[in-house]
């Protein structure tokens, strides 16, 4: 899945490929790839990769995955799907 992320405390923007896995028992959700607006890699220092860990954490331990108002469509169907095995 292919979303924006932005890292506040720095203003750092970009577009992130995230890969998801997501069953009833649990969320998994790993960035791959985070590329800046001119289509550059970024690469977040430690301090900041260490917030993105915890936001990716929070989602998967709160299970924000799927949720309408933060994931596009397809994701909503398919983890709709997978909730319901």
């Amino acid at each position: 899945m292919t979303v924006p992320l932005s890292d506040i405390e720095t203003d750092i923007e970009g577009v992130a490929r995230l890969r998801c896995s997501v069953s009833s028992e649990h969320h998994k959700v790993e960035l791959e790839e985070w590329i800046d607006p001119s289509g550059q890699p970024l690469r977040p220092s430690k301090k900041m990769g260490e917030r993105l860990l915890s936001a990716l954490g929070f989602v998967e331990e709160h299970r924000v995955c799927g949720n309408q108002a933060i994931c596009p469509p397809d994701v909503v169907r398919i983890v709709e799907k997978q909730s319901r095995r």
